[in-house]
């Protein structure tokens, strides 16, 4: 059964906080798996100097017999700011933006917002609230780092990437999906080092949830104005960031 945190949304499932994979592998941080590590830091040459970056994102997500696709243009912006327009399929739309400090969810149909400040989540559990939230410039977030390894070459739309599996760490997805996730596969593009795509497996196999970013462009020149929320007239900000704090709590 697919577990709701009050005042959070349900496809919260997006959007954003740590620091650049790259910088984690500058500070010497190992994977314990020499083959992978020496994947990984090849990887990051080519990802090194990458600031920003722009691109379609699509997330799937299956729930039972049942599926979900969510779609539109995302903007990245390290360190871990950024910006996507969804479009859901009932004809509604959501901003999700990380200015840096919070993460807003506004809801343009209901003209909804919510917003969670990301530093006090982290502060009382230790726990990034917005780690369910791929990000193009950090393929490696939101996974346990010594669970990391190389699995070899994975192709997808007919090019090839390099291909890696993790366990991932506790986010809201563990709230959102019927069962909790047990293990993500990487698509990370061998020329720009930057992800393509993420797969979420439960314990049984299931694939239930895929990520994946197109017409990804890197150093996009992106004012951070992109990446301020005001809260549109009519619309009273609701703090969902105690019930976030609970939920971690909670699954400890």
């Amino acid at each position: 059964m697919t577990r709701l945190i009050p005042g959070v949304m349900l496809l919260l499932l997006a959007f954003l906080v740590s620091p650049l994979w790259s910088e984690e592998k500058e500070n010497g941080k190992s994977t314990g798996d020499d083959r992978t590590d020496r994947e990984m830091v090849e990887l990051q040459k080519k990802s090194k100097g990458l600031r920003t970056c722009t691109a379609q994102v699509s997330t799937l997500i299956r729930i039972d017999d049942q599926e979900v696709t969510i779609a539109g243009p995302g903007m990245f912006k390290g360190p871990g700011k950024m910006r996507i327009e969804k479009s859901l399929p009932d004809g509604s739309a959501q901003l999700v933006i990380n200015d840096g400090s919070y993460l807003w969810i506004h809801d343009k149909s209901e003209n909804m917002v919510s917003r969670i400040n990301l530093a006090r989540v982290y502060q009382v559990t230790q726990v990034e609230a917005d780690a369910d939230q791929f990000d193009p410039l950090r393929p490696f977030r939101g996974v346990d780092w010594s669970t990391i390894r190389y699995t070899g070459p994975d192709t997808l739309a007919g090019i090839v990437h390099a291909g890696f599996e993790a366990t991932p760490t506790p986010t809201l997805l563990f709230a959102q999906l019927p069962s909790p996730p047990t293990k993500v596969k990487l698509s990370i593009h061998l020329g720009d080092g930057l992800l393509r795509r993420a797969r979420i497996y439960d314990a049984e196999e299931n694939e239930i949830f895929v990520q994946e970013f197109a017409e990804v462009q890197g150093n996009r020149e992106l004012d951070n104005k992109l990446f301020e929320f005001i809260v549109p007239a009519g619309a009273h900000p609701m703090d969902a960031t105690t019930e976030i704090i609970d939920f971690f709590q909670s699954i400890e």
